[in-house]
């Protein structure tokens, strides 16, 4: 069974081009900081959760800082 960190990681690494495979991806590398994320891209991120994950983002704001990182998706995935 795969992970939540996993699945997330699989997903910015094949949305977004990165050259190391998702199991290579630090949880904790700033994905907007190091420019892989802009605001559209954090939108797309937030977006996927939301569908994958069945939320309902009426009950929370969405901040690009949630989705910054793997292990910030997964809380808000959470």
């Amino acid at each position: 069974m795969t992970s939540q960190r996993e699945e997330i990681a699989r997903f910015v690494v094949a949305q977004f081009g990165l050259d190391v495979g998702p199991a290579e991806l630090s949880p904790d590398y700033d994905l907007l900081e190091a420019g892989v994320l802009d605001s559209i891209g954090a939108y797309t991120v937030a977006a996927w959760l939301v569908r994958r994950y069945d939320l309902d983002p009426r009950n929370q704001e969405v901040l690009p800082e949630q989705v910054s990182s793997i292990r910030a998706s997964r809380r808000a995935g959470e």
